[in-house]
């Protein structure tokens, strides 16, 4: 994958989170353009958003845990509701597609 093949597909990656946190209904905007030609198919975009929710849950957890290092459990639960607060279409994309999986 080239550079700009990289940034291209990250591009179209926040367009897909942006759509579906606006139409919060846990469907893969597959028809947003471009997606078709940077990821190919529902899995793949299935990954890289399941790939960016655990990339941003776990900053947001290490970070917890840096400031309250003896409260695990809190950390988690504030962690994963900030994450879900910041991609809630991600969040209910990730939800059905668990359901009813591909």
């Amino acid at each position: 994958m080239t550079w700009t093949t990289f940034h291209h597909r990250g591009e179209i990656l926040r367009t897909v989170i942006e759509l579906a946190d606006l139409r919060r209904d846990g469907l893969l905007p597959m028809d947003a353009p471009g997606v078709r030609d940077a990821f190919g198919d529902e899995l793949t975009l299935l990954g890289a958003l399941h790939l960016r929710w655990h990339t941003r849950l776990s900053g947001r957890l290490e970070h917890a845990l840096m400031n309250q290092p003896l409260d695990d459990a809190d950390a988690v639960v504030a962690a994963w509701r900030a994450t879900a607060d910041e991609l809630p279409g991600t969040r209910l994309v990730l939800d059905h597609y668990r359901d009813h999986p591909l």
